[in-house]
């Protein structure tokens, strides 16, 4: 902004407290602008909290699904999988009694692995599927509509230069 128009029949340098004027001008616009300038880094810095909490309750999330495949893993295998090719093995040996003494056992021991295998696959599938929601979606248009605004302004800038 301006100072004060210059009295009549002066030059604008005979006025020693237009500079000044200028200068308390000058300085209240910088603080405006760089209290406006932190003012919307303290809001971006929020806005990126609480896109990162959202994060981590994702990550939690994902975390505990995946120690819950591992605790079905270790104790489905540990359990489930000795009384299974028990049962499986005396079956085995009784439809063919033929096989040799502890074979049935192998073959047992095999069917139930896969069989368990095959479900802790299932478990993995489900955490490598990608988040339907995409984190830090806010920040991101945030940061559209920053760039946008900034090349508006300097188009704008271009503008005036050219003419």
């Amino acid at each position: 902004m301006p100072g004060p128009p210059p009295a009549s029949g002066s030059g604008s340098d005979s006025n020693p407290d237009s500079g000044k004027t200028r200068r308390a001008s000058f300085r209240k616009s910088a603080e405006t602008f760089c209290d406006g300038l932190r003012d919307h880094f303290h809001a971006r810095r929020q806005l990126l909290e609480l896109e990162l909490r959202e994060a981590a309750g994702f990550a939690a999330r994902k975390a505990a699904l995946f120690a819950t495949a591992a605790i079905l893993a270790f104790f489905g295998y540990a359990l489930l999988l000795g009384a299974l090719v028990s049962a499986a093995g005396r079956w085995l040996q009784h439809q063919w009694p033929g096989l040799p003494p502890g074979a049935g056992w192998q073959i047992g021991a095999l069917v139930c692995g896969i069989l368990h295998l095959a479900l802790v696959f299932l478990i993995l599938l489900r955490l490598s599927r990608k988040n339907r929601q995409p984190l830090f979606e806010y920040t991101r248009a945030e940061f559209r509509k920053d760039a946008q605004w900034l090349h508006q302004k300097q188009s704008g800038k271009e503008k005036n230069a050219s003419r």
